[in-house]
């Protein structure tokens, strides 16, 4: 059985200790965390792209360089209402990333067991990296 919950950023310490703090310049993110039995607390947060190219060469290989160093598994999904069945992407991929076919605008999920793996990628999602 699996069992989710929502929670706010602020209330992330409550829910539980292997949460990191998402209140990064004040700003409020909602991201929800999967508790399944006793394996690891798993953290997805939903973030629009920020690359004027979407997830091309550029960003992808910066994605892919900071998700290598996490030791965690990191996936990206594309959110598509139309195709709930979307396979996720290994963050650390450029391939994987490109494959996705993520354009500006559009909204990814990002999961792992490690939340502070989670806010570091979502963070580079968000931004512009073609400069």
């Amino acid at each position: 059985m699996k069992l989710e919950k929502k929670v706010l950023a602020k209330d992330a310490e409550v829910a539980s200790a292997r949460t990191a703090p998402n209140y990064a310049r004040g700003v409020k993110r909602e991201f929800t965390v999967h508790l399944k039995g006793t394996e690891p607390i798993m953290v997805t947060r939903r973030v629009t792209v920020g690359s004027k190219v979407g997830l091309h060469a550029r960003p992808a290989t910066a994605i892919a360089e900071a998700a290598s160093h996490f030791s965690e598994e990191i996936l990206i999904e594309l959110v598509n209402p139309a195709d709930p069945d979307n396979e996720p992407a290994d963050a650390a991929s450029s391939l994987m990333l490109m494959a996705l076919g993520a354009e500006f605008g559009d909204e990814v999920s990002v999961t792992s067991s490690n939340a502070t793996a989670v806010e570091r990628i979502a963070e580079l999602i968000s931004v512009e990296l073609d400069d």
